[in-house]
């Protein structure tokens, strides 16, 4: 039964259905063929990266165990991946807008196999920061492709619901990983830890070089928007009769990608603050054992998996398509979550399961419409420059999270810690009010100019008619 299960699939992947350019029946088929097929490669292609992320940051307590490193040490360690794996997106951002997305996904995920079997070879802190800074270089490799593909797989109207549920792939990577890891360092070692998921990411990379495509156009596909008889926005109709994308100052210096960059920025101070640091801090504070302190930590993952899915769906449904607001509740709630959570005096599994799980909804559904607004702020020909500028200033917000929260801890213990993490969900609000009013001026200007494109429409029909 299992393998043919896998001949089935196999098959999926090697035989797309015949297409006929003026066949209709030929085209929905076609379409929802590579579109299923990309996107399942996709999700399980960034679940994947995420298990190569962050094997390493549920092996720490096993590492100070081992080898007697402080937390200011392995702080460092992930500062280096979050520096390079910023820099990395940015740069990689811009190059994906002009590569292969199936070539760049996949040699990159296989890369970051080897990089977390070479770690596991090392003992010495100086090859711990080569081949981790070399792993965050090429997990920068995910996302843009990704980017690319939504952007170009689905249309505008469709894209919020599919660009959450593709965000949900961080979340059940996260979930996974520190299960996998408690079982394997409790059975074989934090080395074994690293090999895992090694393995696991050049088995995937492998088939993505398989199962992956380019844009719909490369197959011989109409553009989405054409298919879904959708009309493209000015920007991007103007940007096809020029035959120039914007470049990318314009996009680095546009007020709102810079105002989604900062917004970004404190998200992953507090993603990577509870995903690198709440694991030792149930273990070593609460005295949870590994397994129970992971198993919170998969709590977090929950939550986001639920807010990374509820976020488009209730800004569309709830706030007509404007992300912000969104996000300024889940500020908010973050800043009480956090106090709580720290308050808590004694040791309760249900409760800091709970309160890890709306943490979670409030960091992870904040992340999948600030990156859906970067894509969508900006031309869909440099959407992925967008996404890698606002994504790369975002993970300097992780390296903050590293080194400087580690020493934090040394110096000022768990109360410093959270009052770090509660002091950037207050800055996060703050940054979202002029986002917001910045928001809806630009929503009220193209509601404008969508006015005056029908009126002069209409004018046009009527003078046809009278003449």
């Amino acid at each position: 039964m299992r393998m043919q299960a896998v001949k089935q699939i196999m098959e999926l992947l090697r035989k797309p259905p015949q297409y006929n350019k003026n066949s209709r029946e030929s085209l929905d088929q076609n379409y929802t063929y590579w579109r299923v097929r990309i996107f399942s490669c996709l999700y399980f292609g960034y679940v994947t990266y995420y298990l190569t992320r962050k094997s390493f940051t549920f092996a720490m307590p096993a590492l100070i165990d081992d080898l007697g490193y402080s937390k200011a040490d392995l702080g460092f360690l992930a500062s280096i991946l979050y520096c390079s794996y910023g820099l990395s997106k940015f740069f990689s951002g811009m190059l994906s807008d002009r590569s292969n997305p199936r070539i760049f996904m996949s040699i990159g995920l296989i890369l970051t196999g080897v990089m977390n079997f070479l770690f596991a070879q090392s003992a010495s802190l100086f090859w711990f920061a080569i081949f981790w800074g070399l792993n965050g270089f090429f997990q920068g490799w995910g996302f843009p492709p990704v980017a690319k593909q939504l952007t170009f797989w689905f249309s505008k109207k469709e894209r919020g619901l599919w660009w959450s549920i593709m965000s949900t792939a961080n979340n059940l990577g996260g979930a996974i990983i520190p299960i996998i890891v408690a079982f394997v360092v409790a059975g074989w070692g934090w080395r074994w830890a690293m090999y895992v998921p090694a393995s696991i990411s050049v088995t995937m990379g492998s088939i993505l070089l398989i199962g992956l495509r380019g844009v719909p156009q490369s197959l011989g596909l109409p553009a989405v928007e054409e298919y879904r008889g959708e009309k493209t926005d000015a920007s991007q109709a103007e940007g096809e009769e020029k035959a120039k994308a914007p470049g990318v100052w314009d996009v680095v210096l546009n007020k709102g990608i810079l105002l989604l960059a900062l917004s970004f920025f404190f998200v992953y101070v507090i993603r990577s603050g509870v995903n690198d640091w709440i694991a030792l801090f149930l273990h070593k504070t609460k005295g949870y054992s590994l397994m129970e302190a992971a198993a919170s930590v998969s709590w977090f993952e929950v939550g986001g998996f639920i807010g990374s899915l509820c976020s488009g769906i209730i800004s569309d449904r709830f706030f007509r398509g404007q992300r912000i607001p969104f996000v300024l509740i889940c500020a908010l709630s973050l800043i009480f979550a956090f106090s709580l959570f720290c308050l808590l005096p004694h040791a309760s599994l249900f409760l800091d399961c709970l309160i890890l799980g709306i943490i979670g909804f409030c960091v992870f559904g904040p992340q999948s419409l600030i990156g859906l607004a970067s894509a969508e702020f900006v031309d869909k020909k440099v959407a992925c420059t967008a996404y890698g500028f606002t994504g790369g200033v975002s993970y300097l917000g992780a390296a903050a999270s590293g080194y400087p929260l580690g020493k934090i801890i040394d110096i000022w213990n768990w109360q410093g810690f959270f009052a770090t993490l509660i002091i950037s969900a207050f800055i996060l609000f703050l940054t979202l009010l002029p986002l917001y009013r910045l928001q809806n001026q630009r929503t009220a200007s193209q509601l404008n100019s969508s006015n005056r494109q029908n009126s002069l429409a209409l004018n046009k029909t009527n003078v046809s008619e009278q003449t």
